[in-house]
């Protein structure tokens, strides 16, 4: 991720005026729903669809919070010309049963570069109840009020509003990835903060929204496009009055502004995650899944017993987006490789290419794309298979070795030898074997084993591609049984 730009406020507002008025006139907050909680300067003053209230036409500006159990809290505020106002709870944050940090942040780009230190609020305005905002004169507010001199952190702000979602996991973990269905990178186009005064208290008083447009790009983990759209959100108004503006530090003033920066980049991910039409946290879309279906026989008759028998139980797994490397676990044609190998795969078929160079149809029969696996059948006879233990004997320190197609097909049985490093368990409830061996995009699905012959696992490269060097990650075999729910006679 980039982390790089400060963003200077300076004088652009937004002012907020109307007719003065001593008396008392009823208010009235549509909510859309029985159970929306409406408090008016942090005091309680009904529940339902629709709540009416008494505000004092003296008072110019109030704050309104509507709160619903399940469902993001919205803000506005009302001036004393203002009647009815609607406000509903429709966004819908995670929650640990749904969506929870099921995307992780690969990355965030701030179009507007960091010396420009932009004025995010260049116009005035009067509130009107007619045209609800008309161009005013910036001069005819007596002793402005400005934010010059403010500076916020805008990658900050942004990564900590997804995070408020609970939808996105903005850590820097790097065992977490398995449990991550979605990647997305963002980028912020445009913003533009509204600063808006009232007169009456000499512009001191002001109320801020901020309004963005983002380019949201989700991928799979798998690296499939899921759904890109350019997104405009706002937040919700803030009387900052409320928030003890005043008295506030400058760095106090950047928190509070770095809040409502967050509430419109929640506002603006929720109402995307909202949008049926593009992707449903929900439904992983795995027709495959070996969760969902019986458990499955395999009988492998002649183990692996040393290197050169292995070479033999090692493939290379190809569709049209590119290759990877497979396992043969039975004699009667069953191969395990890593899901994101055959990702692209039409028709559920790969090609596979033995080490003799001959090339087989595989048909994909079951995935997980929880553990990153798959499993593929093909109408071949192979002459040794790797024997997948549910308990295999290793530990830190054991020289390991991994067969795989690294960089290109024509490099296809290629041995890499190295250490056994770590242990690892993700958040997840995955185990990850760490390893030293060198490890390429082709070596993905390709088999770590010691010697004599002893299968370890799966070598899974996708963690080990991000930038990131001297480091191999390897799904252990007692993962590939449980997770394929495959039994072994």
């Amino acid at each position: 991720m980039k982390f790089k730009l400060s963003l200077l406020l300076m004088t652009g507002c937004l002012i907020i005026c109307a007719t003065t008025q001593i008396t008392a006139q009823t208010l009235t907050i549509n909510t859309e729903s029985s159970d929306s909680e409406v408090y008016i300067d942090n005091k309680k003053v009904g529940t339902g669809k629709k709540v009416e209230t008494a505000v004092n036409k003296s008072k110019r500006l109030v704050q309104i919070k509507v709160e619903r159990s399940g469902y993001k809290t919205e803000y506005a505020v009302a001036g004393s010309s203002d009647k009815i106002i609607t406000i509903a709870n429709k966004r819908k944050p995670a929650t640990k049963e749904y969506g929870y940090n099921a995307v992780g942040v690969q990355d965030i780009n701030i179009w507007k570069g960091a010396e420009e230190f932009k004025t995010m609020a260049i116009n005035l305005f009067e509130f009107n109840s007619d045209t609800r905002y008309s161009i005013y004169t910036y001069y005819d507010c007596p002793h402005p009020t400005t934010l010059g001199g403010i500076k916020i952190e805008l990658e900050k702000s942004i990564l900590n509003g997804l995070a408020l979602t609970g939808y996105i996991d903005t850590s820097s973990s790097l065992l977490n990835s398995g449990s991550r269905r979605y990647l997305l990178d963002l980028s912020l186009a445009d913003y533009t903060m509204a600063y808006m005064i009232d007169r009456k208290t000499d512009c001191k008083d002001p109320s801020i929204y901020v309004k963005l447009s983002f380019i949201f790009k989700f991928q799979d983990k798998f690296d499939k496009l899921k759904y890109k759209e350019i997104i405009e959100g706002s937040s919700g108004v803030f009387l900052m009055s409320g928030l003890n503006w005043q008295t506030s530090s400058d760095e106090k003033k950047a928190e509070l502004l770095s809040m409502v920066i967050q509430d419109a980049v929640q506002n603006c991910l929720l109402d995307v995650l909202s949008d049926s039409s593009a992707f449903n946290l929900e439904n992983d879309d795995e027709p495959l899944a070996a969760s969902k279906l019986p458990s499955v026989e395999i009988t492998p008759k002649v183990h692996v017993t040393d290197m050169k028998s292995a070479l033999n139980a090692t493939v290379t797994i190809v569709t049209k987006e590119g290759f990877g490397t497979g396992c043969v676990i039975s004699n009667d044609g069953d191969i395990v490789t890593s899901y994101h190998v055959v990702a692209a795969a039409e028709k559920n078929e790969v090609q596979v290419i033995l080490n003799t160079g001959d090339t087989l149809v595989g048909k994909i029969i079951r995935t997980s794309k929880f553990a990153d696996l798959a499993l593929i059948k093909t109408e071949h006879r192979f002459p040794f298979a790797f024997k997948v233990d549910a308990q295999p004997k290793y530990e830190v320190t054991d020289e390991v070795f991994a067969i795989g197609t690294p960089a290109s097909i024509e490099l296809s049985q290629t041995i890499s030898r190295g250490i056994l490093s770590a242990i690892r368990k993700e958040p997840n409830g995955l185990t990850l074997i760490q390893t030293d061996v060198s490890v390429n995009p082709g070596n993905s699905g390709g088999p770590l084993i010691k010697k004599p012959a002893i299968f370890i696992g799966v070598v899974n490269s996708k963690i080990s591609g991000n930038r990131i060097e001297g480091l191999g990650f390897c799904t252990p075999s007692s993962d590939i049984m449980k997770q394929l729910n495959i039994v072994f006679k």
